[in-house]
C-alpha cells in the first residue's frame, strides 16, 4: 500500500513539472515573436533605405564658415565637389584634403549634417611677415605664415602692416612654396612674439637673414624708432626684445644714438660699434 501511494505522488510531480514547462514555453512565444517582428521590420527598413532612399538623398545645401573670400564656384572647384553629390556617397575626407592643399587654407573640417547639408569650416593662414623676390626684373611681395608657407604673392597681398624678412633666396614665388626648414625655429619665435607682445612685434620693421654657412645664419634687426641695426643670434624671445629696446632707449636719452653703427647681442651682453668718421 505504501508503495502504491509513493508511486502516485511521483506521478503527480511529473505531471506538474510537464505542465510548468508547457506554461513557460507558451509564455515565451509572444516575446520571441515580438523580437522576430522587430528584427524583420528593421531589416526591411534597411533594405528599403539602401534600395530606394540612399541613392536619392542629394546634398542640397553647403554651409561654409570661413573668413576667406571664396565664391561658391571657386569653393566647389577647390573642394572637388560636383553639381550633384549624394549625401552618403560624398567622401568628406577627400574634400578636406583638397581644401587643405589650397595655400591660403591652414586647416579644414568637413561634416555631413542629415538630411541634405554639407558643413565646411575653413581656417585661414595668418600672415606673419613679408619678403620680396625678383620676378622678370621687378620686385614682387611674398607673404608667408609661421610655418613658412607662402600664400599671397604680388597683387594678392592685402596686408602690408607686416615686418619684412630680407636676405631670403626663393627658388619660386608661387603660392604653396615653403621657406627652407632651417628658418622654422626663427619663424616660430617670431610668431610667439607676435602673439605674446604685439607692441614689441611692431617695433621691428625688418629682419635680415645673414647666412653663415649651408645651414647656419644670424639675424640683424632694424627697429622702427631707432636708426641702428641690431645683430642677434637665431633665438628670439620677448625678454631679448625688451632688453634691446631698453638699451636703445638709454643710448637715445644720453644723446649717443647717432654715433652707433651697430649693436650686437649675440654674446648675451651688448657690444656696440661706433660709426667711423
Amino acid at each position: 500500500m505504501a508503495d502504491a501511494v509513493l508511486g502516485t505522488r511521483r506521478s503527480h510531480r511529473r505531471g506538474r513539472s510537464t505542465r510548468s514547462r508547457r506554461t513557460r514555453s507558451l509564455r515565451g512565444r509572444p516575446l520571441l515573436t515580438g523580437v522576430v517582428v522587430v528584427l524583420g521590420t528593421l531589416l526591411v527598413g534597411e533594405l528599403l533605405f539602401h534600395m530606394v532612399l540612399r541613392d536619392r538623398m542629394v546634398i542640397r545645401r553647403i554651409a561654409v564658415e570661413s573668413n576667406l573670400n571664396f565664391s561658391s564656384s571657386e569653393l566647389l572647384e577647390i573642394a572637388g565637389i560636383g553639381t550633384t553629390e549624394y549625401f552618403f556617397g560624398l567622401d568628406t575626407e577627400f574634400v578636406r584634403r583638397n581644401l587643405e592643399q589650397y595655400p591660403a587654407v591652414r586647416a579644414a573640417t568637413v561634416k555631413r549634417v542629415f538630411p541634405d547639408t554639407l558643413r565646411i569650416t575653413l581656417e585661414a593662414r595668418k600672415p606673419l611677415a613679408v619678403t620680396f623676390a625678383r620676378v622678370d626684373g621687378r620686385s614682387v611681395p611674398v607673404v608667408f605664415d609661421e610655418h613658412g608657407v607662402v600664400f599671397q604673392v604680388g597683387s594678392s597681398v592685402n596686408d602690408w602692416d607686416l615686418p619684412v624678412v630680407a636676405g631670403l633666396q626663393l627658388e619660386s614665388v608661387r603660392p604653396g612654396v615653403q621657406l627652407p626648414p632651417m628658418l622654422h625655429g626663427f619663424l616660430a619665435d617670431l610668431k610667439q612674439l607676435q602673439l605674446a607682445s604685439p607692441a614689441l612685434f611692431r617695433q621691428i620693421s625688418e629682419y635680415r637673414i645673414v647666412r653663415r654657412g649651408e645651414q647656419e645664419f644670424e639675424v640683424v634687426l632694424y627697429p622702427v624708432s631707432y636708426p641702428v641695426p641690431v645683430r642677434v643670434g637665431v633665438g628670439l624671445d620677448e625678454t631679448l626684445f625688451k632688453y634691446i629696446v631698453m638699451v636703445l632707449d638709454v643710448f637715445q636719452r644720453e644723446g649717443k644714438l647717432s654715433s652707433l653703427a651697430e649693436l650686437d647681442f649675440r654674446a648675451g651682453e651688448v657690444v656696440y660699434r661706433l660709426r667711423e668718421d
